[in-house]
């Protein structure tokens, strides 16, 4: 693979500043025990850590209920989280903000998603 000149001369940061794969799978971890990071080599130069499938539908559900309708929503949807992924997801969210307002946004969003009835403190 051939990359263009430009590329060469874009100023390149140290691994520590470009650690944001390691918190989102920290966030993770602290629920499942594991990391989800999917990763991916491209050639001798280049890993791309990817959030599993499993943590989008998370982060996206947790989105959704803290920023509103729009592109979360439209990503969530797209990756078709079944009944059981978006309970998972849901109290995952509860361990990030416990309190009453974002719990009454979850349930409305998890009923919005056709979600009816779930125990968030299961």
């Amino acid at each position: 693979m051939r990359l263009p000149a430009t590329v060469g001369r874009l100023p390149v940061r140290s691994e520590a500043e470009t650690s944001g794969g390691e918190h989102v799978a920290e966030q993770r971890r602290s629920v499942s025990g594991r990391s989800e990071l999917e990763e991916r080599r491209y050639g001798p130069a280049l890993t791309v850590h990817f959030a599993s499938r499993f943590d989008q539908i998370h982060f996206k559900l947790y989105a959704l209920v803290d920023q509103g309708p729009g592109q979360h929503e439209s990503d969530l949807r797209h990756l078709r989280p079944s009944e059981q992924e978006l309970i998972a997801a849901a109290r995952w969210t509860r361990t990030h903000d416990p309190s009453p307002g974002f719990r009454d946004g979850l349930e409305r969003v998890l009923r919005h998603l056709g979600v009816e009835r779930v125990d968030l403190d299961a």
